[in-house]
């Protein structure tokens, strides 16, 4: 583990342009990048206010290269005033207790969702096809530098490192909008246990590498260095403390989890552990015909990539000592369509005809579509459907984020208050992107009865 007075590479991979109070990028990068002891929240909260004018790269991928292309700029992103500046540092907590909670999760990548960064990464990047690279360059990365704490050991800087109770294989290059809905989902309905569901509490500790890993690299005392986590072998370690709800394996339909090599790995670890592994969907994202499509594809395990040649060597070299890649292509092949079953099964349980609209505003018409009880009324004036669709689980994540607000001491927030009234604003709760919504919008939607697609566009009128 290094230890450093300070940090000039905390943020290698952010680029941050010259101006405000700093005269220069690496002036900028250093005042970032201190250790938390060294420089006052308050301090970080002015530095970065005067970031105003400090842009971050946004990446796109080139298929044609297969790199990382700068395809736009982004503000720095504040850190949140309530993330904790100080806790265990990573080194002195083992890796099987480097977890946070399913709500803390979704409440960390809530705060990330309200900055301008995010806003310029949706509009430059299409709103599913913003990244857990970019969770990690324009949010996770600054609001830890410094710290040598993970965002799952700041999270939970009060209390006692807590095991690991289920493992997320994932893919960086997955969707975060449909990674956010992956754990509410799992949240509201369990994993499949048969023909019936297994119910996940959102208290559940989980492991997830971009939260769960210290990821700025930047060698300050009680930190761990990208390379040395990777030594200690943790999600193998993780793995094979046999954790109580097993592994599950997060599928977005923008990115092959089985082309990065770790969650081969992975795969191959829970295999030889003899965990149960399970498939995690947005269930709003997916289709049947979808995974289906993805399933039919043969899997090429050998073929998939890691950042490092030292990783791949090592994954290497534990494959074929377990029988080699042709025996996992098989195992992973029955996974997917084990997996590919319960997607269905899902989906036929949650799913259901939207609803019928009725001549009459007086008598409304109700029907669940995934998650959403839809009410619709006939307009008499102008032949509109007025349609008021309500989230079922909507108290659910309103308690969860009303005890994270208590034990992070925040009085104000924007989901804890909308203006003008004093009510809960609570699109804060909802699942995220617009394929979420029974009509691509949250809120009361006038239609006219015609078709909309994913996005809502053809909806003429919402509230």
């Amino acid at each position: 583990m290094g230890c450093a007075g300070s940090s000039k590479s905390a943020v290698t991979d952010v680029e941050v342009l010259a101006g405000g109070k700093c005269e220069s990028e690496s002036e900028a990068v250093d005042a970032i990048s201190a250790p938390l002891p060294n420089r006052p929240l308050s301090f970080v909260n002015e530095l970065v206010s005067t970031v105003a004018a400090f842009e971050v790269d946004i990446n796109g991928w080139d298929s044609k290269t297969k790199a990382r292309i700068v395809i736009g700029k982004a503000p720095a992103a504040p850190r949140p005033e309530w993330l904790p500046t100080h806790g265990r540092g990573i080194a002195s907590v083992h890796p099987c207790c480097w977890s946070l909670s399913i709500e803390q999760w979704i409440f960390f990548m809530r705060a990330c969702t309200r900055t301008d960064a995010w806003q310029a990464l949706v509009q430059t990047k299409g709103e599913y096809n913003v990244t857990m690279h970019d969770t990690n360059k324009h949010f996770v990365i600054p609001w830890t530098a410094g710290t040598g704490c993970s965002v799952a050991l700041l999270m939970n800087h009060q209390e006692a490192p807590a095991p690991v109770q289920l493992m997320i294989s994932h893919a960086w290059g997955g969707s975060v909008v449909e990674t956010y809905n992956c754990f509410q989902n799992l949240t509201n309905h369990g994993l499949s246990a048969g023909g019936s569901r297994e119910a996940v509490p959102p208290t559940t500790r989980i492991f997830y590498c971009v939260f769960s890993q210290y990821q700025p690299n930047d060698g300050v005392c009680g930190g761990l260095s990208i390379g040395e986590q990777l030594d200690m072998q943790a999600f193998a370690q993780v793995i094979r403390s046999r954790p109580i709800f097993g592994m599950c394996v997060l599928h977005t339909t923008t990115s092959e989890v089985y082309e990065r090599l770790w969650c081969v790995h992975e795969a191959d670890e829970a295999d030889a552990a003899g965990i149960q592994m399970r498939g995690l969907f947005d269930m709003y994202a997916w289709s049947n015909e979808d995974f289906e499509s993805r399933a039919a594809k043969p899997i090429d395990t050998k073929q998939a990539q890691c950042g490092s040649d030292k990783d791949k060597l090592y994954i290497d070299k534990h494959v074929t000592a377990r029988g080699g890649y042709d025996r996992l292509d098989i195992n992973i092949s029955v996974l997917r369509t084990k997996m590919k079953d319960e997607l269905s099964v899902f989906l036929a349980q949650t799913a259901e005809p939207l609803y019928q609209a009725n001549s009459s505003r007086e008598s409304a018409d109700s029907k669940t579509a995934k998650d959403w009880s839809c009410h619709s009324f006939q307009e008499h004036h102008d032949d509109m459907i007025e349609i008021q669709c309500n989230w079922q689980f909507q108290d659910r994540w309103i308690t969860c984020f009303e005890k994270l607000a208590k034990q992070y001491r925040i009085t104000s927030a924007p989901f804890l208050q909308s203006s003008p009234s004093n009510a809960y604003n609570i699109h804060e709760f909802y699942p995220m992107g617009s394929k979420s919504f029974p009509l691509g919008r949250p809120g009361k939607i006038f239609w006219n009865g015609d078709d909309c697609d994913d996005t809502g566009n053809d909806a003429p009128n919402v509230s």
